[in-house]
């Protein structure tokens, strides 16, 4: 039998309106496999604490991360393009 690495994480603040509250608790699939769109967990390139963003775009060995909710984002508009490696995993689901 074969576990998948997941871990499940609770939303903070408002950046991800309306796709995610704060107070919501989601499913991360611990993965470097990530596609446009995809909504993931990376490491804040300014402070390592782990944020939750969309992605926007990719390159090979970064991407372009925004929040849904510009107005209260801070994401790759202010902190650039990030690396793959700071991608802690992509959310498949919110558990509300």
């Amino acid at each position: 039998m074969r576990f998948l690495p997941v871990l499940i994480f609770r939303i903070k603040g408002e950046s991800m309106l309306p796709s995610l509250k704060e107070g919501d608790y989601v499913l991360v699939l611990k993965t470097s496999k990530i596609k446009q769109n995809d909504i993931i967990l990376l490491k804040n390139p300014k402070d390592g604490q782990i944020i939750v963003k969309r992605v926007l775009s990719i390159s090979p060995d970064s991407c372009f991360v925004v929040g849904d909710n510009p107005e209260k984002s801070t994401d790759s508009r202010e902190f650039g393009w990030v690396p793959k490696s700071s991608v802690v995993g992509k959310v498949v689901r919110r558990i509300a």
